[in-house]
C-alpha cells in the first residue's frame, strides 16, 4: 500500500497527479480538501508519518528531504523492515527514494513515479550508481531470503570497488547471474573457486542454499528456504524447548535454521503460542492443516492411539509437513522428545 503525504498547496497539487496514477494510493495532504481524493490531516504530522509508517509499505514525502530526515529518524528500525520511503519536492521535478532502496523497492518505484511525472530519480546507491546488482536486490529478484546484512554489504562493497565476487552452490543453479557474479557449482565449482579465493583473484562470494556452510573467506549465504518442519507439542510447551528439539534435528540433517521457512501444524495448534513464537523468531510461516486434510494422508504414516482419541487424527508431525512440502521429500522421519514431535521436510522443486 501507498501514502503520500504532502503539506503545501503545490504539494497537493503533486500528490493529486500520483493519485490519478495510483488510484488505489491514500494521500494526505493540508490544502486542497474540498478535493475527495485527498484525505485531511487528522492527527499531528508525526503522528500521521508513524502512523503511515507502521501500515503502508511505500510512503512518499512531497516535501523538503530534512523534515523528512527529521521526522522518520525515531521510527526507523532495518533495512528489511522499514517501508521505501521517497521524497518528492512540490514542483514535482526530482524525486529521490531515501530508504529501502532494494529491499523496499524505493529505487524502482523512484523510477516509475519519475517516468510517469516526467520528473528525474536521484539515485544515490552506490551499486546503481555503478550499474551492478547489489547482493540484497539480487536475493530480492531470485527469491532468495538474506539474513546476514553485515556480510551483504561487504560482498556489495566488493562489487562496488571493481573486485571480482563469486556464486557458489552445492547444485546446479538454474538462474541467469549478473555479469559482474562468476558462478560456481558443486565439487569441482567449489576447488576452483577456493583456488581463487587464494590467490585473491576472488574477493568474496555468495553461496546460495540451505545447508550449514562455514568458511574463512568473505562470504554471505543467500538461503532458498526449501525446508518445512512438521511439529507437534503437548499444550504449553515453551519456545526455548521446542527450539532446542528443531534444532538438534537440523544439526542431524546438516541444515542450517535459516534455510526452514515452514513451520506445520494440526488445526488444534494454532493457537499454540511456543509454536507460534518460534516461528516468528525465526521468521518462518507457520501453516495449520484442518482434521479432514490430515486425515487423507495419514494412513501413509505411523500413528499414536493416544493422539487419536485426543484430538480425532493419528498424527501430526509428518502429514502436516508433507502437506507443506506439496508431498516433497522426507529428509529426517519423525522424532519423539519430551513431548514434541517433529519432521523434516523438503519441498518439491519448485512450490513455494
Amino acid at each position: 500500500m501507498l501514502a503520500v503525504i504532502s503539506l503545501t498547496k503545490g504539494g497537493a497539487k503533486q500528490a493529486k497527479r500520483v493519485k490519478k496514477l495510483i488510484p488505489e494510493a491514500d494521500c494526505y495532504a493540508k490544502f486542497d480538501l474540498n478535493d475527495t481524493s485527498l484525505l485531511p490531516f487528522e492527527k499531528r504530522f508525526s503522528a500521521l508519518v508513524e502512523m503511515c509508517f507502521n501500515n503502508y509499505s511505500e510512503i512518499v514525502f512531497i516535501m523538503a528531504t530534512g523534515i523528512v530526515v527529521r521526522t522518520i529518524a525515531p521510527l526507523l528500525k532495518h533495512k528489511s523492515k522499514d517501508p521505501a520511503i521517497l521524497v518528492l519536492d512540490e514542483k514535482g521535478q526530482f524525486i529521490i527514494p531515501l530508504v529501502s532502496g532494494h529491499l523496499g523497492g524505493a529505487n524502482q518505484k523512484a523510477i516509475e513515479l519519475a517516468k510517469a511525472l516526467q520528473a528525474t530519480p536521484v539515485i544515490t546507491t552506490a551499486s546503481d550508481v555503478c550499474g551492478l546488482k547489489a547482493v540484497d536486490e539480487f536475493a530480492k529478484e531470485q527469491s532468495l531470503f538474506l539474513f546476514d546484512f553485515d556480510g551483504a554489504k561487504q560482498v556489495t562493497a566488493d562489487l562496488v570497488n571493481g573486485k571480482a565476487v563469486g556464486v557458489f552452490s552445492h547444485q546446479s543453479l538454474d538462474l541467469v547471474l549478473p555479469s559482474e557474479y562468476e558462478k560456481f557449482e558443486g565439487k569441482i565449482g567449489w576447488v576452483e573457486l577456493e583456488k581463487k579465493l587464494q590467490l585473491g583473484a576472488i574477493a568474496s562470494f555468495i553461496i546460495i542454499g540451505d545447508e550449514k556452510f562455514e568458511s574463512s573467506y568473505r562470504h554471505v549465504q543467500l538461503y532458498p528456504r526449501k525446508f518445512c518442519i512438521g511439529i507437534g507439542c503437548r499444550r504449553g510447551m515453551k519456545m526455548e524447548k521446542l527450539e532446542e528439539e528443531a534444532l538438534k534435528m537440523l544439526n542431524q540433517a546438516g541444515i542450517a535454521k535459516e534455510g526452514v521457512g515452514i513451520f506445520a501444524t494440526a488445526w488444534v495448534k494454532a493457537d499454540e503460542q511456543g509454536i507460534l513464537a518460534l516461528a516468528n523468531f525465526w521468521k518462518a510461516e507457520m501453516r495449520t492443516f484442518q482434521k479432514e486434510e490430515i486425515l487423507e494422508i495419514a494412513d501413509r504414516f505411523i500413528g499414536s492411539d493416544f493422539v487419536q482419541t485426543t484430538i480425532g487424527v493419528p498424527c501430526v508431525s509428518e502429514p502436516c509437513g508433507y502437506l507443506s512440502a506439496k508431498g516433497g521429500r522426507c529428509m529426517v522421519p519423525i522424532q519423539k522428545n519430551n513431548g514434541i514431535t517433529l519432521s523434516l521436510w523438503q519441498k518439491k522443486e519448485g512450490e513455494s
